[in-house]
């Protein structure tokens, strides 16, 4: 698969497992195991790529559903914007 910035992957799930996992204050393999048993992480079902690996999209799981992210209430020195 060609990397191209305009495929629907690379907009729409921009997040590798770690990623996900650390937005989400969880364990990387507790993301895996979800998805294992059940196709999805409490509604949020990520997209599995040729090479095996999973692309997550930009959200936070709640109790009251998954939120979109905005990126800059993650800024890098850990102060929220």
């Amino acid at each position: 698969m060609p990397n191209n910035p305009n495929c629907p992957t690379h907009a729409a799930y921009p997040w590798q497992t770690k990623t996900f996992a650390a937005r989400n204050h969880i364990e990387e393999q507790t993301a895996r195991k979800r998805y294992s048993q059940t196709g999805s992480y409490f509604g949020i079902v990520p997209e599995k790529l040729a090479n095996g690996r999973l692309a997550w999209p930009n959200v936070v799981a709640t109790k009251r559903g998954a939120i979109t992210v905005d990126e800059t209430a993650f800024a890098s020195n850990g102060d929220a914007a």
